[in-house]
């Protein structure tokens, strides 16, 4: 409305002049109400995303240090269940030594419940009978019939990145301990490492309680914490997250015990890049547009808007890193941390509703040897192509996913246990039939298959599906196998 216009209104609406500037007047207040309920949104946001930010760090160190609990339960339940196979009798240091290489290591042992060497590999004859549990005094917990975790063992001939895992079985001549000395800073563990953060300036150490460095990222030379980085190896020690100076720039970091061990995961990150998303341009720009909203009340519906879309939009891209960290990267199926939740959500479900719920568990025969003779990569398209397999038999209302290594689980929703042995056997069927000659593999591949139906404890229920797995190996492998009876123990192959 031009200024004319404006002059011809208030003469010909002069008597009335209250009661139009009233509606001005609470328009105005209006306006001013909802800009600043504006900004306390924008201040509130921001400092929601900073919260946001820190809580996923920290979620990540202590996700990251249960992760590696995993991995070290996972490798003392098979030594666990090796030595009751095949070390419950006399041992000769040969073959321990045979059993040491399967699981990638050239040092083992086999104690008494004394913590006396029975037998050692590589063999030196004057350790035989030999006490070491003084010289190693974590490993003495082995003695007691619980699960022992070493810290970094300097002499041994792996290097100085290598700790010892001990775990307690019951023989015929009484508890015996069986120890395997493992490189760190190679294989599972500092694979996951390198994945733990993804800024190119992140550090992230696993030190024992000596502060002893057994893997890191980027790798570190130095075998300390306290060389590698001293102000982290000093914040450590007095809280378990906060920001230390660390080359020159505020870090960072996050302390997380792994249960089952003394060690510590600790990873930091830049503070400046940790919180990127939510400082600089993408902290100004709001006050910016606030600012020019306070002005212009006509961009403020606009500029609200704009909020609520980016809102969003980090709803969806939280959602996807949530996403990624619950689905295996190789073959792209739910990992063991979602199979796990959603078949304890299935037996709730299935027990409730008197439903039945059957459980396959799937192993591919002599995968060893086909990483062996024709390479990882080799082997990685064959899981991919196993996947395909399981997509192509099983019903979209099934679960499934890839359960560590080779192995696969489904949970089979509505089924018996007879349709489960009949899914078994299509997905053998389906992985004999692949065509594999691109990569030098003729015939297909085989499997063994357990199934089992859903009743009782998920661990035993695990165990029990796991037992018939290896059951059809013991059978011949390339087939099903129906649980019945208690699980064997038996090393896959």
């Amino acid at each position: 409305m031009t200024d004319t216009s404006l002059r011809l209104l208030d003469h010909a609406t002069r008597p009335r002049r209250r009661s139009t500037a009233l509606p001005l007047v609470l328009a105005g207040i209006g306006v001013l109400v909802v800009v600043a309920t504006m900004g306390v949104l924008i201040a509130r946001t921001q400092q929601s995303g900073h919260a946001r930010i820190q809580t996923n760090f920290q979620a990540r160190g202590s996700t990251s240090a249960e992760f590696v609990s995993a991995l070290i339960t996972a490798e003392a339940g098979r030594q666990e269940r090796a030595a009751g196979v095949f070390l419950t009798g006399a041992v000769t240091n040969q073959q321990l030594n045979l059993i040491a290489q399967a699981f990638g290591s050239r040092v083992a042992a086999v104690l008494d419940a004394h913590g006396r060497l029975l037998a050692v590999a590589p063999a030196i004859a004057a350790l035989t009978g030999a006490s070491i549990t003084q010289r190693f005094p974590r490993l003495a917990a082995a003695e007691t019939g619980r699960v022992a975790v070493s810290g970094n063992l300097q002499t041994t001939p792996l290097g100085p990145a290598s700790i010892a895992i001990a775990v307690p079985y019951a023989t015929p001549h009484g508890l015996r301990v069986f120890a395997v000395a493992l490189p760190v800073a190679v294989g599972t563990i500092a694979d996951f490492l390198r994945h733990t953060l993804t800024q190119s300036e992140h550090a992230v150490f696993l030190v024992d309680s000596q502060g002893r460095v057994l893997a890191s990222n980027p790798q570190a030379s130095a075998t300390t914490l306290a060389v590698a980085a001293p102000a982290l190896a000093n914040a450590r020690t007095k809280s378990g997250n906060g920001t230390v100076i660390l080359d020159h720039q505020s870090t960072t970091f996050s302390v997380d015990p792994v249960a089952g061990t003394d060690w510590r995961l600790i990873v930091a990150e830049p503070t400046a890049k940790l919180f990127a998303s939510v400082s600089g341009a993408a902290h100004w720009l709001p006050w910016l547009a606030f600012a020019v909203v306070a002005l212009l009340a006509v961009g403020l519906w606009a500029f609200f808007a704009s909020f609520l879309a980016d809102r969003r939009r980090l709803a969806c891209l939280s959602q996807e890193v949530l996403e990624l960290a619950r689905t295996d990267l190789l073959t792209g199926l739910p990992n063991r941390l979602q199979l796990s939740d959603s078949l304890t959500r299935a037996l709730a479900g299935a027990e409730r509703y008197e439903q039945p719920l059957s459980l396959l568990m799937i192993d591919l025969d002599n995968f060893k040897e086909i990483n062996d003779a024709h390479g990882h990569e080799t082997g990685d398209r064959v899981l991919r192509s196993i996947a395909a397999c399981l997509r192509e038999v099983l019903r979209e209302a099934d679960l499934y996913g890839r359960w560590g290594g080779d192995e696969f689980l489904a949970v089979l929703v509505h089924t018996p246990i007879e349709g489960a042995r009949q899914a078994g056997q299509r997905l053998c069927d389906c992985a004999a039939a692949l065509n594999l000659s691109s990569l030098g593999i003729e015939g297909g591949v085989t499997m063994s298959v357990g199934c089992a139906p859903a009743v009782g404890e998920l661990p035993e229920l695990l165990r029990t599906v796991d037992g018939a797995m290896y059951e059809a190996k013991r059978a011949g492998r390339g087939r099903v196998s129906v649980a019945s009876g208690p699980e064997p123990t038996e090393l896959a192959a």
